[in-house]
């Protein structure tokens, strides 16, 4: 990693969370490639400034959160405390310091992580075997309900989640991902492309650590395939398989 050379404007923050990310997250790092993780670290820089973040220490938290959680970890309606540790708008008589700011973001996410994974990650172990369990005929069709019994499918595999998003996640997810598309995403492709947002983050489909969701985004049958192949990796890299 340390061979390729910041691009202009990034500079040493570049350098130095080319250098991080692949000791933060290995396996991640390792199935990206160099470009990957550069295109990542580029991004959080990115999008970690437009929150005044600049100190190194910043950046990694941020980046690490992408890594973790998807790249816009800070948009998404199943993370609202992240738009709201990072988006406390400053005033002229009360400005927020960035010092402030990622303690904000810190102690958010790491209250996040306890409740949502619980001791000893039990939580998100006991999730990834029931969702490695399901089949692509369990997810809901379209039509009338069709958000509610989404969420109730969510609920079973992973209620420590479902009860820390919006009240409105589903609902923002599935405005969201009709918005990329000119015609309307509907049936059991949306289902699909819902539990993808769920399980692997909003933006999913622009994210350089699954470069190979863009391709088949028009195939439900290989989108789950590619969802449930993550989500078994998911439990090669912690050991659980």
């Amino acid at each position: 990693m340390n061979s390729i050379d910041p691009a202009p404007g990034f500079g040493l923050s570049e350098r130095i969370l080319l250098t991080y990310l692949p000791e933060f997250a290995a396996g991640p790092s390792a199935r990206m490639g160099p470009q990957g993780v550069r295109q990542l670290a580029q991004l959080g820089i990115y999008r970690a400034r437009s929150y005044g973040l600049t100190d190194d220490h910043s950046l990694q938290l941020y980046a690490g959160l992408m890594m973790q959680l998807g790249v816009a970890f800070d948009e998404d309606p199943f993370h609202p405390w992240a738009h709201t540790a990072l988006r406390n708008t400053p005033s002229a008589a009360y400005p927020i310091a960035e010092h402030q700011r990622v303690r904000s973001l810190y102690g958010a996410s790491t209250e996040y992580f306890q409740r949502v994974l619980g001791k000893d990650s039990e939580h998100l172990r006991n999730a990834l075997f029931r969702a490695t369990q399901l089949r692509l005929d369990s997810l809901p069709s379209g039509g009338a309900g069709f958000v509610e019994r989404m969420r109730r499918l969510l609920l079973d595999l992973y209620p420590q989640r479902m009860e820390s998003a919006a009240t409105d996640a589903l609902e923002q997810t599935a405005a969201f991902l009709q918005g990329y598309s000119n015609k309307p995403t509907t049936g059991k492709s949306l289902a699909v492309q819902v539990a993808v947002s769920f399980a692997m983050g909003r933006g999913a489909f622009q994210d350089p650590r699954f470069p190979q969701l863009r391709e088949v985004r028009g195939s439900p049958e290989k989108l789950f395939l590619g969802l449930q192949n993550h989500l078994q990796q998911e439990l090669r890299d912690r050991g659980w398989k």
